[in-house]
């Protein structure tokens, strides 16, 4: 592609295309293709930083790269340790190997381990790391961890470690690969740290090595554990963080699963002032099948007076005797893509109406619309689709897709639709409906293919004249819009409905592209456009979309 064509699209796209490229090295070379691209791509390069696929000469150029570029070193404020990275950490260095040693092998540039120890010590501002645990391919980390800690009053904020505030720590597999607690307990005492986060951690030693002097507590308030077994209920782990207020175990499923739980909840007695969040699930359906009817009951939570949230398995709340009731499962399985415009508005009515859905992406880049077993349930290749387990019924075409879901679940959530039995309401609902597809939808998807599509799908380059009368046809729609919400809150009336709703993927989308200036011409429909934005329900559909559309 032209760099001119290049800096023409838009900053989302530009961006995108930045996380295709792992290496470093390369950001930095694709930033200085212009000043447009430096200043969009070049304060990100370094914001995060994932090493999955580095050889030790790239991680050798970007430590000196960092250490020549102040400005771009204190801007790193994540680190991702991947399971590539610490495959490539050779064996030269011997378990007993001296501290002293760590010189010379940088000065070699043969050791991953010595390299991401001195990445640690210069990224005094890193907030987040990320790291997969192999001990023998961590000894120089784990050092330089021992030793910030013994000196963490001389270093305080200005040091190595000192601003850490999130640590996820992830061992490589179960048995061998699984982490004892000891190893990594060191990540607690770093002053600022707040979040701690393990996977596939042991926790079988009842008696740990004593604090060192002057660490007796811990400022982590947030401790998760997932695929974790523990015999001692994480005593150790629950008695340093002095104020906790969120603890979240997913456990390992197994015949001691249920009594390992209520000693964790016997721990977690010494909590009970300050725990506002607790979690104790699984981390596996098999659980369901082979324990299901191992009960254990965990006890009061009575005095646990600052509880918010909690979440158990339902066996948790059943003694011996007791019956557990049916398991509910989602009956609901929903085909799209977060680079699609209409399974959002799917994804709307599903959140509105409180009903989960199983999402299976449809992956555009690999042609997955085209195979033929999805052509079996949309002959048409699109998204969305939406099959109902439940009933049988199989819909595509996300408008009449969000129907069936307000008419299933009527009575449950928000009510998107008057009923049929209100023949004005349901009439002015219909006219509601029309009047997004009809008027608004031709033309914001027609500006949204001028600007982002028919480039990307190699069709041409954007007609600026084109884009000039579509947004000249929108002002005129937008009048029309303007006199109806002068009279009313709604499209329909004063209720929201799914016709409201359905405006804000495609709008939302096209804002960048001159709609929101044409907007601030009318008042109502700009209250009316900002308060369908605020709602909860488009919030967690951003949230959770991928796609950089929004």
């Amino acid at each position: 592609m032209p760099l001119q064509q290049l800096e023409a699209l838009p900053t989302e796209i530009i961006l995108s295309i930045t996380t295709h490229l792992t290496n470093h090295r390369d950001r930095f070379h694709f930033a200085r293709c212009s000043r447009r691209l430096f200043d969009i791509v070049y304060p990100r390069t370094f914001h995060s930083i994932e090493l999955a696929e580095y050889c030790t000469s790239d991680l050798s150029w970007l430590i000196h790269f960092l250490l020549r570029q102040r400005k771009a070193c204190l801007s790193v404020e994540n680190l991702i340790l991947d399971d590539p990275i610490v495959a490539e950490v050779d064996e030269l260095v011997n378990y007993y190997t001296g501290w002293t040693i760590w010189r010379k092998e940088l000065r070699h540039r043969d050791n991953c381990d010595a390299w991401l120890a001195l990445l640690l010590y210069i990224l005094v501002n890193l907030r987040s790391i990320e790291w997969l645990w192999v001990e023998s391919k961590t000894r120089y980390a784990a050092k330089l961890l021992d030793e910030v800690i013994l000196r963490r009053d001389q270093f305080k904020e200005s040091g190595p470690l000192g601003r850490l505030e999130k640590v996820l720590v992830k061992g490589t597999g179960r048995r061998a690969g699984m982490i004892g607690l000891k190893k990594i307990l060191p990540f607690v005492y770093l002053p600022s740290l707040r979040v701690f986060s393990a996977q596939m951690v042991k926790d079988f030693e009842w008696f740990l090595p004593e604090t060192k002097k002057g660490l007796c507590s811990s400022t982590v308030t947030h401790l998760e554990l997932r695929q974790s077994t523990t015999r001692t209920g994480f005593a150790r782990l629950i008695k340093l963080c002095t104020g906790l207020r969120s603890f979240k175990y997913y456990y390992e499923p197994g015949p001691f699963m249920f009594e390992r739980t209520a000693t964790v909840i016997a721990q977690l007695e010494t909590r009970k002032e300050t725990l506002e969040t607790l979690c104790l699930d699984s981390d596996s359906y098999s659980m369901l099948q082979g324990f299901e009817r191992q009960h254990q009951w965990v006890g009061s939570l009575r005095e646990f007076r600052k509880l918010k949230n909690l979440q158990l398995q339902m066996v948790h709340f059943f003694h011996h005797d007791q019956q557990l009731p049916p398991r509910r499962t989602m009956v609901l399985k929903l085909y799209g893509s977060d680079l699609s415009t209409a399974t959002p508005r799917v994804r709307l009515a599903l959140v509105e109406k409180g009903v989960d859905a199983e999402i299976h992406n449809v992956d555009f880049t690999k042609g997955e619309q085209f195979s033929a077993s999805y052509l079996e349930m949309q002959p048409f290749g699109k998204v969305p689709f939406l099959e109902d387990t439940e009933t049988g019924v199989r819909v595509f075409e996300s408008r009449a897709i969000a129907q069936y879901i307000i008419a299933k679940y009527r009575g449950q959530g928000t009510e998107l639709a008057p009923p049929e039995s209100d023949l004005k309401a349901y009439a002015l609902y219909q006219q509601a409906l029309s009047i997004e597809m009809t008027y608004f939808d031709p033309l914001v998807s027609q500006l949204a293919y001028e600007k982002v599509w028919k480039s990307m799908k190699g069709e041409g380059e954007t007609d600026e004249a084109r884009v000039k009368t579509l947004l000249a046809q929108l002002d005129s729609i937008l009048q029309g819009y303007e006199r109806v919400l002068s009279k009313q809150k709604y499209l329909a009336g004063d209720q929201v409905t799914f016709a409201d709703l359905a405006h804000l993927p495609y709008g939302v989308f096209v804002e960048q592209f001159g709609f929101a200036d044409l907007m601030a011409k009318y008042p109502h429909f700009q209250k009316y456009w900002e308060e369908l934005k605020a709602r909860d329900s488009w919030k967690k559909v951003c949230a959770s979309s991928t796609g950089g559309l929004f």
